[in-house]
């Protein structure tokens, strides 16, 4: 295991292992047992036993793209998806709409599945606005960081980033892609960064799987008069809960009076494969309840018929 003997990670079944070592399965499964606990092994239900694939360490407290994060640890390499011009959905023109300036109205969108040393890391859709995101088409995304890319085009540094980190399970499409089991543990990363003159300009949702990434940093308490003062008791504080204007029972919603019979547009461009054709009328409806809102389905739709029903807390 320690020599990378196993390259899938999967191992041989406890019957073949106890035939090739001469021992009962009893004692495989003691095996497995001390190895789990030093964490060399992981269990995987529906998999097998596999081996504990090697983590990297990912710092929280510098801006870097992922090739200068891991340059120490091995080559990473883009595989492009997809990359062109898209009408952004509503959430992703508002973050990215400059101070004091209109939303953006297209933005340029770019799906890349990030490999180290040949491994599936991260899944990257990156959003950028077009005056910096068009001339980034044109060059070498397969084995540059997109940081670097703006930095040269935008002709100054990045300034600083907003960023959540949330524990999400791989849907289908992701798992797929990853090389993952569905519903395994992933690592969801979205990050909003602007330039040195405070100008967002691109907005990324990065699925990192979660058995190959330790994150750290380091932090500092501060002084006592820099502490956040203790919070309202509950019947002190105003809650206002604003109201959803619409309700939608599923992510995307097909208009069927304007759908036009036989186009496949937005089936085509569904990441996660979750429209689909009816069998009944030859129009496109969602077939699998699962949504990125990314919204390339909405913005190809050329009558309008294609809705993505942004959720609240999302908007």
């Amino acid at each position: 295991m320690l020599q990378g003997a196993f390259p899938d990670g999967l191992l041989p079944g406890e019957a073949s292992l106890a035939q090739a070592f001469g021992v009962s399965r009893n004692a495989i499964r003691d095996a497995f047992g001390i190895l789990r606990a030093e964490g060399l092994l992981v269990r995987v239900q529906g998999v097998g036993t596999m081996v504990a694939a090697r983590k990297y360490p990912h710092g929280l407290d510098r801006l870097l793209g992922l090739a200068e994060t891991l340059r120490e640890h091995g080559e990473v390499v883009n595989e492009v998806r997809t990359a062109g011009m898209i009408v952004p959905p509503p959430a992703v023109a508002a973050r990215l709409r400059p101070p004091g300036g209109p939303p953006a109205t297209t933005v340029v969108c770019i799906e890349r599945l990030r490999r180290l040393n040949g491994l599936p890391f991260s899944l990257d859709l990156t959003y950028l606005v077009p005056d910096i995101g068009e001339p980034l088409l044109g060059e070498d995304l397969a084995h540059n960081d997109i940081f670097a890319l703006i930095e040269a085009h935008a002709g100054q540094h990045l300034g600083g980033a907003s960023l959540t980190v949330e524990a999400v399970n791989a849907d289908p499409h992701s798992a797929a892609v990853l090389n993952a089991p569905p519903g395994a543990a992933l690592l969801m990363v979205e990050r909003l960064t602007r330039l040195a003159d405070g100008r967002p300009v691109d907005l990324e949702y990065i699925r990192v799987r979660g058995d190959r990434v330790v994150l750290h940093g380091e932090l500092s308490r501060g002084a006592p008069d820099d502490l956040p003062s203790a919070p309202l008791p509950a019947t002190e504080q105003e809650f206002i809960m604003p109201l959803v204007e619409t309700r939608a029972d599923v992510p995307v919603t097909i208009d069927a009076s304007l759908c036009v019979e036989g186009c496949t547009l937005c089936v085509d461009i569904c990441p996660l494969d979750s429209l689909a054709i009816s069998p009944d009328n030859g129009k496109a409806y969602m077939h699998v309840d699962e949504c990125w809102y990314c919204g390339p389905c909405a913005a190809r739709c050329p009558t309008g018929a294609v809705t993505v029903n942004m959720p609240y807390l999302l908007r």
